[in-house]
Protein backbone atom coordinates (compact mmCIF):
# COMPACT_ATOMS: atom_id res chain seq x y z
CA UNK A 1 0.00 0.00 0.00
CA UNK A 2 1.87 3.08 -1.20
CA UNK A 3 2.19 5.70 1.54
CA UNK A 4 1.44 3.24 4.37
CA UNK A 5 4.29 2.21 6.64
CA UNK A 6 4.79 0.04 9.69
CA UNK A 7 6.57 1.20 12.82
CA UNK A 8 7.95 -1.60 14.95
CA UNK A 9 7.89 -0.42 18.56
CA UNK A 10 9.35 -2.36 21.50
CA UNK A 11 5.90 -3.60 22.56
CA UNK A 12 3.61 -2.64 19.68
CA UNK A 13 3.13 -2.27 15.95
CA UNK A 14 1.85 0.98 14.48
CA UNK A 15 0.45 1.24 10.97
CA UNK A 16 0.79 4.83 9.73
CA UNK A 17 -1.25 6.08 6.79
CA UNK A 18 -0.84 9.87 6.94
CA UNK A 19 0.63 9.88 3.40
CA UNK A 20 -2.21 7.66 2.09
CA UNK A 21 -5.35 9.08 3.68
CA UNK A 22 -7.58 7.64 0.97
CA UNK A 23 -6.60 4.18 2.28
CA UNK A 24 -7.62 4.89 5.89
CA UNK A 25 -10.70 2.63 5.86
CA UNK A 26 -8.78 -0.21 4.21
CA UNK A 27 -5.91 0.10 6.71
CA UNK A 28 -8.40 0.11 9.58
CA UNK A 29 -10.06 -3.06 8.27
CA UNK A 30 -6.69 -4.81 7.92
CA UNK A 31 -5.78 -3.76 11.48
CA UNK A 32 -9.10 -5.15 12.78
CA UNK A 33 -8.46 -8.43 10.94
CA UNK A 34 -4.97 -8.64 12.47
CA UNK A 35 -6.45 -7.98 15.91
CA UNK A 36 -8.92 -10.85 15.46
CA UNK A 37 -5.99 -13.26 15.24
CA UNK A 38 -4.06 -11.72 18.14
CA UNK A 39 -5.73 -12.66 21.44
CA UNK A 40 -4.67 -10.46 24.34
CA UNK A 41 -3.91 -7.50 22.08
CA UNK A 42 -5.89 -4.31 21.54
CA UNK A 43 -6.29 -1.87 18.70
CA UNK A 44 -6.08 1.86 19.22
CA UNK A 45 -6.91 4.24 16.41
CA UNK A 46 -5.13 7.57 16.40
CA UNK A 47 -4.72 10.36 13.88
CA UNK A 48 -3.76 8.49 10.68
CA UNK A 49 -2.40 5.56 12.69
CA UNK A 50 -3.67 2.23 13.99
CA UNK A 51 -1.64 0.78 16.83
CA UNK A 52 -1.72 -2.87 17.85
CA UNK A 53 -0.31 -3.60 21.29
CA UNK A 54 -0.67 -6.08 24.10
CA UNK A 55 -3.58 -5.29 26.42
CA UNK A 56 -2.39 -3.58 29.60
CA UNK A 57 0.62 -1.92 27.96
CA UNK A 58 0.36 1.74 27.11
CA UNK A 59 2.08 5.08 27.63
CA UNK A 60 0.34 5.51 30.98
CA UNK A 61 1.79 2.24 32.28
CA UNK A 62 5.21 3.33 31.00
CA UNK A 63 4.93 6.74 32.70
CA UNK A 64 3.90 5.19 36.03
CA UNK A 65 6.87 2.79 35.82
CA UNK A 66 9.25 5.65 34.97
CA UNK A 67 7.98 7.77 37.86
CA UNK A 68 8.90 4.96 40.30
CA UNK A 69 12.56 5.07 39.23
CA UNK A 70 14.95 6.76 41.69
CA UNK A 71 15.71 9.71 39.40
CA UNK A 72 12.02 10.48 38.89
CA UNK A 73 10.28 9.43 42.11
CA UNK A 74 8.60 12.41 43.75
CA UNK A 75 8.94 14.65 40.68
CA UNK A 76 6.13 16.43 38.83
CA UNK A 77 5.18 14.53 35.64
CA UNK A 78 4.16 16.44 32.53
CA UNK A 79 2.85 14.41 29.60
CA UNK A 80 2.89 16.09 26.19
CA UNK A 81 1.27 14.54 23.14
CA UNK A 82 -0.66 15.06 19.96
CA UNK A 83 -2.68 11.90 19.48
CA UNK A 84 -5.24 9.56 21.01
CA UNK A 85 -2.39 7.19 21.82
CA UNK A 86 -1.12 9.80 24.33
CA UNK A 87 -4.32 9.92 26.41
CA UNK A 88 -3.18 7.07 28.71
CA UNK A 89 -0.06 9.09 29.56
CA UNK A 90 -2.19 12.18 30.18
CA UNK A 91 -4.38 10.20 32.59
CA UNK A 92 -1.35 8.80 34.42
CA UNK A 93 0.36 12.20 34.71
CA UNK A 94 -2.81 13.74 36.15
CA UNK A 95 -3.31 10.83 38.57
CA UNK A 96 0.29 11.25 39.74
CA UNK A 97 -0.32 14.93 40.56
CA UNK A 98 1.18 16.27 37.34
CA UNK A 99 -0.40 17.67 34.22
CA UNK A 100 -0.68 17.23 30.46
CA UNK A 101 -0.50 19.31 27.30
CA UNK A 102 -2.36 18.41 24.10
CA UNK A 103 -0.58 19.68 20.98
CA UNK A 104 -2.44 20.15 17.71
CA UNK A 105 -6.02 20.72 16.65
CA UNK A 106 -8.58 20.84 19.46
CA UNK A 107 -9.81 17.38 20.40
CA UNK A 108 -11.64 15.55 23.14
CA UNK A 109 -8.79 15.07 25.63
CA UNK A 110 -7.95 14.69 29.29
CA UNK A 111 -5.15 17.25 28.96
CA UNK A 112 -6.02 20.49 30.76
CA UNK A 113 -3.58 22.51 28.63
CA UNK A 114 -3.51 22.98 24.89
CA UNK A 115 -0.94 24.33 22.43
CA UNK A 116 -1.82 24.70 18.74
CA UNK A 117 1.36 23.29 17.17
CA UNK A 118 4.88 21.99 17.79
CA UNK A 119 6.42 25.39 17.08
CA UNK A 120 4.41 26.92 19.93
CA UNK A 121 5.39 23.98 22.14
CA UNK A 122 9.08 24.57 21.34
CA UNK A 123 8.72 28.27 22.20
CA UNK A 124 6.98 27.41 25.48
CA UNK A 125 9.67 24.86 26.40
CA UNK A 126 12.44 27.38 25.65
CA UNK A 127 10.68 29.94 27.85
CA UNK A 128 10.53 27.39 30.70
CA UNK A 129 14.25 26.68 30.35
CA UNK A 130 15.07 30.40 30.46
CA UNK A 131 13.13 30.73 33.72
CA UNK A 132 15.07 27.98 35.49
CA UNK A 133 18.56 28.98 34.34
Amino acid sequence: MPGVWLEHKPAALAVHWRQAQALGDEVGELARQALASAPGWRLLAGHCVHELRPAGRDKGVALRRLMRQPGFAGRWPLAIGDDRTDEDAFAAALALGGSAIRVGPPADTLAPWYLPDVETLADWLHAQLRMIR
